[in-house]
């Protein structure tokens, strides 16, 4: 007897649809009532699906379960591709299984994790050992970056099973630097994996710093060129050899600037939300709160 049941909760819902999923392995299960943005537009439409994979969407759809879902937004799993689960080296702060109830919680259903932990990961066996961490922990999908650093650039380019390569080419949070251009360039040489860059330019950070030494402000310290000076050469080194780059939290209208100029298909960049509203003026009743 087919059942339909009434989506009530509006939190979560993916990580309670999966569990449905599960339930009727096989079977088709329907969301019914709900919207889609589809050709542009929210349209009120109902999808079906079947082992994991949408198998129809429109109206009049019957299937195994049913889920009124009237009046809620189907939105597919969101891909975060930007976190720091901070596992392993720091699981006090967070860890696989809090990170991943978080990310469930938002929509978030497939996240790609920095390598900027304790001890960072540079090498096959510590993506393996922070895999195993994920694999009994984690309740949403995962993959993971390994770190550049000058010692391991030849040997990035046969790692399996990876999101791609970081690159600080700025110093920023743990130990991974790699702020010579010389060797930005020879991982170009060596790899044709994707390659993600922290953009800041560590000798512009260390002349601002001690300029600014006494202020401590973050944004003069790290100001707004040393960061276009490092996008304009990463992006610059990248298209010379034909290679894909992604350019990580882009934060400066200098960077936006010179990308509406020079951007290719090979080149992407992100953008977090506090980059958006915050500007200097937050530092003058603020500091570096």
């Amino acid at each position: 007897m087919k059942q339909t049941k009434k989506l009530r909760t509006t939190k979560a819902n993916a990580t309670i649809i999966t569990s449905q999923l599960k339930q009727i392995s096989g079977k088709t299960l329907l969301l019914k009532g709900g919207q889609c943005y589809i050709s542009g537009e929210l349209q009120k439409t109902d999808l079906l699906i079947q082992d994991d994979k949408i198998k129809k969407i429109g109206t009049g759809l019957t299937g195994d379960e049913t889920i009124d879902v009237s009046g809620k937004v189907i939105l597919p799993g969101l891909i975060d591709v930007h976190v720091h689960f901070r596992e392993p080296g720091h699981p006090f702060k967070e860890n696989f299984l809090s990170g991943s109830m978080a990310a469930a919680a938002g929509g978030v259903t497939t996240i790609c994790d920095m390598p900027n932990n304790t001890p960072p990961i540079i090498s096959q066996l510590e993506v393996e050992k922070k895999r195993e961490l994920a694999q009994s922990k984690s309740i949403v999908n995962y993959g993971f970056y390994v770190g550049a650093t000058p010692t391991n650039l030849e040997l990035l380019d046969s790692m399996s099973d990876i999101v791609g390569i970081k690159v600080y080419m700025g110093s920023s949070t743990g130990s991974l630097l790699l702020n010579k251009i010389s060797d930005f360039v020879k991982l170009l040489e060596c790899t044709n994996k994707l390659i993600v860059v922290h953009s800041e330019n560590d000798e512009l950070i260390k002349y601002f710093s001690q300029k600014y030494a006494e202020t401590k402000m973050h944004h003069q310290m790290r100001d707004n060129l040393a960061a276009a000076v490092s996008t304009a050469d990463a992006v610059i080194s990248a298209q010379y050899y034909n290679k894909k780059l992604h350019i990580a939290h882009l934060s400066t209208k200098e960077e936006i600037n010179f990308l509406r100029k020079f951007k290719t298909p090979n080149i992407t960049c992100e953008v977090c939300p506090h980059h958006l509203f915050l500007n200097k003026d937050f530092f003058v009743t603020k500091g570096n709160y």
